[in-house]
């Protein structure tokens, strides 16, 4: 259901311009005036199609930046005619810090990264904060690029750093208090 939203609004937007458009067709304007504001409506529609695929929070189906800060994932494997996907998680990391927002992406299937996610999945579950490195690698099977005429490429993520977490030691703080106590 979820994923119709994008369409009916775009729907409705449809429905909103092209009324406004009947009604300035029969204004009493100049036509340069009706021309260009048709012209600007048109490229309204264009910008706001492109953009409600980010507004409704589904994963994003473009290359994700180099370097994030993993949420979480999702995996779905492949069964029937469903290729199957990874759905992932990430704060972008700019110059040296995480932003503040989370971004989804939609990743093909493949097993490896499957595994790779899993281990990312189970370190932050432990309290490590992991980071991922995204890169767009060139499909090994050379014979299979040739004969397709282009290059095929994939996307590779691989967990660059997992950094310990910094905790102070329990029982130190502890035995500190109790002595800040007795004096």
């Amino acid at each position: 259901m979820y994923e119709q939203i994008p369409n009916l609004l775009v729907a409705v937007y449809v429905f909103v311009v092209a009324i406004l458009l009947l009604i300035l067709v029969y204004a009493r304007l100049h036509w340069v005036f009706k021309a260009g504001l048709i012209g600007v409506s048109f490229v309204f529609f264009v910008l706001s199609y492109r953009s409600y695929s980010d507004l409704s929070g589904l994963p994003a189906l473009k290359e994700p930046p180099k370097h994030l800060l993993f949420i979480s994932t999702i995996v779905r494997e492949p069964a029937g005619s469903f290729k199957g996907a990874i759905y992932l998680w990430v704060r972008p990391i700019v110059d040296g810090k995480a932003t503040n927002v989370p971004q989804a992406f939609a990743i093909n299937y493949d097993k490896e990264l499957h595994k790779r996610m899993n281990e990312a999945r189970g370190k932050n579950r432990q309290g490590h904060k992991v980071i991922l490195e995204a890169s767009m690698v060139e499909d090994e099977d050379e014979d299979d690029n040739q004969a397709n005429g282009y290059q095929r490429k994939h996307l590779d993520i691989v967990i660059s750093k997992a950094a310990q977490p910094q905790l102070p030691e329990k029982t130190k703080l502890f035995m500190d208090s109790e002595d800040a106590n007795e004096q």
